[in-house]
């Protein structure tokens, strides 16, 4: 049985969808796949026929729709306007069997199509009515389809191509049948092959216009590459002096605060001059705390030097590494307050720095400084050295009285 002619509507995609109607605009097929190729999508079209037109819902040409027309020969149809969603609906309530938007999509382009072709196809079916040939109706509509004239296909498919016999006999109706169907598919290998031809030849030129758009495209990313390398270079080196001129300006905040640091102390070393110019008080380095960081900061802030006075507020956790700090620096006495402990006051006093109490002195705070009355300094600071005199003096006592203790009884040993 010869293979009847179809229209067909793709809807391309991931999901492809597929319909085919015949010439009556009778539903062959609706179906709905995934990942389908090209080739599947043509094979499984002409298990249902032999595609005379294929259609689209859309109006600009989907490419892979095209690639189908053109691989099957078939006629490419499209929509003036693309088909809305709400016609789309109504075509498919017509046909129940439509399961998703792809089977309708692909429906309503292979409908719109037969739309477009119906009264074409009635005249071709009125024309052969009145000549007795209503059994040619498909073949005269594909090859009208085609770009053939109704009478054109009409004469291909009646010419007398079997010749005459030798005794002049009729056709051979089956021959006849025979030789039509094979003239129909040497038009259909002819059109597809012209069709083919001219998409072989569409790419062809589009390959040409990718070069030269490819070509233009590595040109431009040659200068762009060497103007980014420029670019790079330069902002290599904009960076690396920005980092400098960063560097250089925390410097310069840092340069501005110690410089203000240093116009504070320089203020205040004034005032101490002034001050230390009355004969009535004197200055006296203030440490608030009795730690080796705290005298370090003082050192660093004022220089602590031979000689100096230093006014101790609180002298709890003062330890040994403290004192012995203060007798690198060749402090002259410390008047201290309140927690010193009996081992720094051995280290303070061993070093000959003058120890006095706060209690015994009349201490005023100027800022970072303080001030007690000269006089009663000096004063206090006489007692404290004559009592280490003494002190130094009893320690000598003691120690050579031990020393003659020790010495008499060894001698005591050795001559028992």
């Amino acid at each position: 049985m010869p293979k009847i002619f179809t229209i067909v509507g793709i809807d391309p995609g991931t999901t492809v969808g597929i319909s085919v109607l015949d010439f009556d605009g009778n539903l062959i097929l609706t179906t709905s796949s995934k990942d389908m190729s090209i080739n599947d999508v043509v094979e499984k079209l002409l298990d249902y026929g032999v595609p005379s037109i294929v259609a689209t819902d859309v109006n600009s040409i989907p490419q892979t729709v095209e690639k189908i027309a053109v691989s099957l020969g078939a006629k490419l149809f499209f929509p003036s306007t693309s088909i809305s969603i709400k016609e789309k609906n109504e075509i498919a309530k017509m046909f129940p069997s439509v399961k998703n938007a792809h089977e309708r999509d692909s429906l309503s382009a292979a409908f719109k199509a037969h739309q477009f072709y119906i009264n074409k196809f009635d005249n071709i079916d009125a024309r052969l009515k009145e000549i007795g040939k209503e059994s040619l109706s498909e073949k005269v509509k594909a090859l009208v389809v085609k770009g053939r004239t109704v009478s054109k296909a009409i004469e291909l498919l009646t010419a007398d191509r079997s010749g005459s016999c030798e005794k002049g006999g009729q056709k051979d109706e089956a021959i006849s049948q025979k030789e039509y169907e094979r003239d129909l598919t040497m038009i259909e290998l002819q059109s597809r092959i012209a069709n083919q031809r001219e998409y072989i030849v569409e790419l062809s030129d589009e390959i040409s216009n990718l070069k030269k758009e490819l070509n233009s495209f590595e040109r431009k990313i040659t200068q762009y590459n060497r103007k980014a390398s420029i670019e790079a270079n330069r902002s290599k080196k904009i960076l690396s002096r920005n980092n400098i001129i960063k560097k250089q300006q925390i410097q310069i905040l840092e340069l501005r605060k110690r410089n203000e640091e240093l116009q504070r102390n320089i203020e205040e070393i004034r005032e101490i001059r002034a001050l230390d110019l009355k004969d009535k008080v004197m200055v006296c380095k203030f440490l608030d705390q009795f730690n080796r960081s705290a005298i370090l900061e003082l050192d660093k802030t004022f220089s602590i030097r031979k000689g100096d006075v230093i006014y101790i507020n609180d002298c709890s956790g003062g330890g040994r590494s403290a004192s012995q700090l203060l007798c690198e620096r060749g402090v002259r006495a410390v008047i201290y307050g309140k927690g010193m402990s009996h081992s720094a006051k051995e280290i303070l006093q061993g070093c000959d720095i003058a120890l006095i109490g706060e209690d015994r002195m009349s201490v005023k705070m100027h800022e970072d400084f303080a001030i007690v009355d000269k006089a009663l300094f000096e004063q206090e600071y006489e007692k404290w050295s004559e009592h280490h005199k003494i002190s130094k003096k009893e320690e000598v006592h003691d120690w050579l009285n031990d020393m003659i203790a020790k010495y008499r009884y060894e001698r005591r040993k050795k001559t028992k």
